[in-house]
């Protein structure tokens, strides 16, 4: 990735919970994902189904290691 890539934070809320879960998490939630950290609450299954997202969302919807 290029040193000048830059990286944002990015947000995430529950917005809807459609059965039991078994972490615990709650609508209004929040988890924030910092340059090299995770802040919340985030269980593995809602991590899986995110992380490309959010990965790409850090870098402003960019792939910058795709970067010539």
């Amino acid at each position: 990735m290029p040193e000048n890539a830059k990286c944002y934070r990015s947000n995430v809320w529950v917005v809807e919970v459609k059965s039991p879960c078994t972490a615990g998490h709650r609508v209004g939630n929040e988890v924030i994902f910092e340059y090299n950290q995770v802040v919340g609450k985030l269980c593995f299954d809602s991590m899986c189904t995110m992380m490309a997202e959010v990965h790409r969302l850090r870098y402003g919807g960019q792939s910058p290691w795709l970067a010539p």
